[in-house]
């Protein structure tokens, strides 16, 4: 919105869906800029950073993990989960994971709405993980870090062999003036 503010002839068109998807969507020419994971980087893809961010276990107020500072991966594993559908940045890399330690997760919820994570895990219905950056004050939800922690760096990514509009790369500049990576 702040971009639109400062620019409020620039027509923009947000498309919200899993981070693959869009890498995807962004690969084939069907969009021009993407957030993505800067995991792994295809080489037809450049990208400026635009957040580090950790992801956290995340947990109702009176759950026994609220009694630990960090959370192994083989106790995550081991309760209910509520998770994001296939195809979203969290969901892959807790299924990397669950492969990692040889577990298989006990998904009991899936959904993409972060209000709906919060909600189900607000009741003790299950656990899940989020980044940092989207849990309230008043969500009364508890977050702890993984043992080891997991750290994502989202990158916004376009096309190296592609034409980028002034409008573009005034929201690329918006972006770096506004973006707050930390490493």
């Amino acid at each position: 919105m702040a971009f639109r503010h400062k620019y409020p002839t620039i027509a923009l068109k947000v498309i919200e869906g899993g981070t693959w998807q869009l890498q995807q969507m962004l690969e084939n020419g069907e969009l021009d800029l993407s957030v993505i994971v800067a995991e792994t980087l295809p080489d037809g893809l450049e990208t400026q950073a635009l957040i580090r961010e950790e992801m956290r276990v995340t947990i109702a107020t009176d759950h026994p993990f609220s009694q630990l500072e960090r959370i192994t991966p083989d106790a995550f594993f081991d309760e209910e989960l509520v998770m994001f559908k296939e195809g979203y940045f969290h969901r892959r890399i807790v299924d990397k994971l669950a492969k990692a330690c040889n577990k298989q997760p006990k998904i009991g919820f899936e959904t993409n709405l972060i209000p709906l994570i919060k909600s189900i895990t607000q009741q003790g219905f299950g656990i899940s993980t989020l980044l940092s950056m989207v849990i309230e004050d008043d969500d009364e939800l508890i977050t702890r870090s993984f043992d080891p922690p997991i750290w994502l760096d989202l990158g916004i990514a376009w096309r190296k062999d592609s034409y980028l509009s002034k409008a573009n790369r005034a929201f690329l500049e918006f972006v770096s003036e506004h973006g707050r990576y930390k490493r």
